[in-house]
């Protein structure tokens, strides 16, 4: 667990460095290589990552946050059973799951950190065939994420649901991968509907495939699904554009969650008190019933 801290926050300074995690971020480079120790930088991700951002934004930390106490949640119910599973999710950002090879999420997250910074890019540049390149990398990049991302948390759900341990999850695409996630957490009803909203495997193969394009003069996004059986569906373009750059804020909460978490397990009671005060609840939910 303690090299895994150290190659996290060797990751986080250089993504803060970079300026991937947000602007704000970039500009406390140098706070971030004075703090004294590990858990201090991780501190001060989680506070740089819950900063309030520009009006109009509120709706996308809402959704980080939501997402970041989802994972925590998670992390927390499959510990109480089996930590094996509960700290694969814990450092797949840097870490395979065991005897999964290249199944680790830093492709991913890369990929959309990226994506973000390059539509962030082009978006004031004028040049509608640019921004719509860039905005489907990162409607592309966020399902990705949340693709690979479900492959460790279906095993913590299935072991805090008493269900037997399966790597076959692995092996599945998406579309049963979210699937499953809903048969286990009860899909549009359950506490993980925000993933669901989310995730939009037809899209993703379609982009993946290059079978979608953009109806500018309806203002719509068009894609074929299917092989044989191929149809075509539309989606309307402020929502194309909304779940693209809200699903960036996915990414975000994944970097809070880890790193609360890791506070939380290795932290003083000092260092767990400068974290938000929720998310030390939901990491401590049993001693408050």
């Amino acid at each position: 667990m303690k090299e895994s801290i150290r190659r996290l926050i060797r990751i986080l300074v250089k993504m803060a460095e970079e300026g991937v995690l947000g602007e704000e971020i970039r500009v406390t480079r140098q706070e971030y290589e004075q703090l004294p120790g590990e858990i201090a930088v991780l501190i001060q991700a989680v506070a740089d990552l819950y900063e309030p951002e520009d009006s109009g934004l509120e709706e996308n930390l809402q959704i980080q946050d939501l997402f970041c106490q989802l994972l925590i949640v998670t992390f927390r119910e499959a510990d109480r059973i089996d930590k094996n599973i509960s700290h694969a999710l814990l450092s797949s950002f840097i870490k395979d799951y065991p005897d999964v090879a290249e199944s680790c999420l830093a492709p991913q997250l890369s990929y959309l950190m990226e994506s973000m910074l390059g539509y962030k890019e082009v978006a004031k540049s004028g040049n509608r065939i640019l921004v719509w390149q860039q905005l489907k990398s990162l409607f592309l990049a966020y399902n990705e994420f949340i693709n690979a991302l479900l492959g460790f948390m279906i095993p913590c759900l299935l072991v805090t649901k008493g269900n037997s341990l399966s790597l076959d999850i692995f092996q599945q695409p998406y579309a049963n991968r979210i699937e499953k996630l809903n048969s286990l957490t009860g899909g549009e009803q359950g506490a993980y509907y925000l993933i669901g909203r989310f995730a939009e495997p037809k899209i993703r193969n379609a982009i993946g495939h290059g079978s979608i394009w953009l109806d500018s003069e309806a203002a719509k996004v068009r894609y074929i699904e299917g092989r044989k059986a191929r149809r075509e569906y539309e989606l309307d373009l402020t929502e194309f554009l909304a779940k693209a750059t809200s699903g960036y804020y996915l990414g975000r909460g994944y970097f809070a969650a880890i790193s609360t978490i890791i506070v939380m397990i290795d932290g003083t009671e000092l260092a767990k008190s400068f974290l938000p005060n929720h998310l030390v609840r939901v990491f401590n939910f049993e001693t408050e019933e």
